[in-house]
């Protein structure tokens, strides 16, 4: 079986999703899943950055997708 966490990342320039991300991103390193996945962070409504590609950086095998933010973070989801 293959695991995966898939993050939304809203990427309409709103602090908050920021300061998510960052916690999240904390969270994630303080007590890491011990098991063996791919992290998918899906880029809602921009391109990917080179900040977004710093500020994930730490996690495990990132995978990066772009999703023009229909149907919002469901919308992601299903992309």
């Amino acid at each position: 079986m293959k695991v995966a966490i898939v993050y939304i990342y809203p990427t309409d320039g709103a602090h908050h999703h920021l300061e998510r991300a960052i916690k999240f991103i904390e969270t994630y390193n303080l007590a890491p899943p011990g098991l063996d996945h791919d992290t998918v962070v899906v880029c809602n409504g921009a391109k990917v950055n080179d900040q977004t590609r710093f500020l994930f950086g730490s996690l495990p095998n990132v995978t990066y997708l772009e999703h023009d933010d229909s149907g919002f973070d469901i919308g992601g989801f299903q992309k």
